[in-house]
């Protein structure tokens, strides 16, 4: 679904100016506030932009040209420290926006931007080359970079999987063993093979085990695991938590008949999880469903019910991960029955209540 979403959204944003120019010419606009004070990074019009939370654009990219394959040329990687990081599409380049409106180049990749992820910090980056063999296996180089230069951690050459950074948060960096082949419209691009937790500094990998059948979903600070088991009567949520114990809850339907982009609330101890639900089902596949969001309350010990959180319509920010506040709070995006629409930026306080911030799409947060 990632792929598909960011596909709508750089063509949306391709209705913008058109003002030419190129993210190495030229600087981005005006300077920011303080550092306390949150700021998103957002697609709006063609442009990266960093948003505080009224709406008001603090920084932004320079429009590009449309690129030759009819996209727009910049894309959203994610945000940590004090960099927006995005990818130049006809380039590979990898480039940053920071609160004071400078851009910084970070590296030159060879791969595709659904599979960029930036450290929670802002100083590393996690992406994936891959190459195909002669007897048709895909080989896998799991790169991590920084301003310093760039190393391969993981290698793997397979016929059926390939390696893809699954999320990098502050439980760490999950790279999953993807299944190759998939095709049409998947709702939240679940994981589709075994992760791993890869240490950055020792390069250890260590596999999150998950019961059979049950596909990786999140992980917690604390090592708290969730995965998710679909079938035709629905989705069920089955928490691990660090000691081994499992506990699981039915998701509602219709509104979670596909479940996805769950998101642990960055605690020290896993507390809540966030989880996006479309009512999409197979017997209308060419039709997206109505988005949704729910909370569940993991210190009530397994089994409670999934509660709702904010108006029906709102996804995950960016269409995969989360994007959490330092206080709690959540930014999410309107998502109604036209994904191409422009429905907009969305704060969820803690108690779910909701307003709309801005136009365009976010897809992280300058804490």
């Amino acid at each position: 679904m990632r792929l598909a979403l960011l596909v709508a959204l750089v063509l949306m944003a391709a209705c913008g100016d058109s003002t030419a120019g190129s993210p190495s010419s030229q600087r981005a606009s005006t300077p920011a506030p303080t550092p306390s004070h949150p700021l998103l990074e957002v697609l709006l019009q063609g442009q990266i932009a960093l948003i505080d939370l009224t709406g008001h654009i603090v920084a932004r990219t320079p429009q590009v040209p449309v690129a030759s394959n009819g996209l727009v040329g910049l894309v959203p990687v994610g945000a940590g420290g004090d960099r927006a990081a995005y990818l130049e599409i006809s380039t590979g380049v990898l480039w940053a926006l920071h609160r004071d409106g400078r851009m910084e180049r970070l590296a030159t990749t060879t791969t595709s931007y659904m599979q960029v992820l930036l450290s929670p910090d802002g100083e590393q980056w996690a992406w994936v080359e891959q190459t195909t063999t002669q007897d048709g296996h895909v080989h896998s180089r799991l790169h991590v970079g920084t301003p310093g230069g760039d190393r391969v951690i993981q290698e793997v050459t397979d016929p059926d999987h390939a390696l893809r950074p699954f999320r990098w948060d502050a439980a760490g960096l999950v790279v999953e063993s993807e299944a190759i082949g998939r095709a049409g419209y998947v709702p939240f691009d679940p994981a589709t093979g075994p992760v791993e937790l890869v240490n950055i500094k020792t390069g250890l990998i260590q596999p999150l085990m998950v019961p059979p059948g049950c596909a990786f979903a999140a992980l917690a600070i604390d090592g708290t695991i969730a995965c998710q088991t679909h079938t035709s009567s629905g989705t069920t949520l089955t928490i691990i938590t660090p000691g081994g114990g499992t506990s699981t809850t039915t998701l509602p339907l219709p509104g979670f008949n596909s479940a996805g982009n769950m998101s642990f609330k960055p605690d020290p101890a896993a507390t809540k999880l966030v989880i996006g639900g479309d009512s999409w089902d197979a017997t209308h596949a060419n039709v997206a469903g109505q988005m949704t969001t729910g909370v569940v309350d993991i210190r009530a010990g397994g089994g409670e019910a999934l509660q709702s959180l904010g108006p029906v319509g709102l996804a995950p920010a960016g269409g995969d991960d989360w994007v959490w506040l330092g206080d709690g709070s959540i930014v999410a995006m309107g998502w109604l029955h036209d994904p191409a629409s422009d429905s907009g930026v969305w704060f969820l306080s803690a108690d779910g209540t909701a307003h709309r911030i801005s136009s365009g799409q976010a897809f992280g947060v300058l804490n």
